[in-house]
């Protein structure tokens, strides 16, 4: 089991990576004419191309390449996580790189002297990939599989 230290140091920089500056290029300008962000902060925070549709956080943070490897594998993990209040925490904890456990718990309104253990096991809770999980396909399904397959189909389009 790694420690709380290293589980930072790792997942913290990795996170980092994954994020574009998300600051606005002085020569491009929005409608208003204003600054416009930058493209990849465009595309990071799913700005382009939203029209009226809500937004999927897990999918905008989950999109793959061509080859099927996540863009952003630590954000896709951060939002596997359904507790909201255990994502912001382990968002912000990730998100700076020297925060101090004193203000992660008045933040997140968790007593310091636990803030350490929830930090851990909300950290260690991250399943991190690079690619998609395997699923199975309808060749390698069983009889049984293929047939709650189509079922839920059926109910679905019912």
């Amino acid at each position: 089991m790694k420690s709380l230290r290293q589980l930072l140091r790792e997942l913290g920089a990795a996170f980092r990576a994954e994020t574009p500056l998300l600051n606005h290029a002085s020569r491009l300008t929005d409608e208003g004419g204003g600054p416009d962000m930058r493209a990849a902060a465009k595309a990071y925070l799913a700005l382009s191309g939203k029209g009226d549709r809500p937004d999927d956080w897990r999918q905008i943070a989950c999109r793959v390449d061509e080859n099927g490897k996540y863009l952003t594998p630590v954000r896709c993990a951060l939002y596997q996580i359904s507790d909201v209040n255990r994502r912001r925490l382990v968002r912000d904890a990730l998100a700076h790189e020297f925060i101090d456990a004193g203000q992660l718990s008045r933040l997140h309104g968790i007593p310091e002297w636990a803030i350490g253990d929830v930090l851990h096991r909300s950290l260690s809770m991250l399943r991190v990939y690079e690619q998609r999980p395997y699923q199975p396909g309808w060749v390698s399904m069983s009889d049984a599989q293929r047939s709650a397959t189509i079922a839920g189909e059926e109910s679905v389009a019912a």
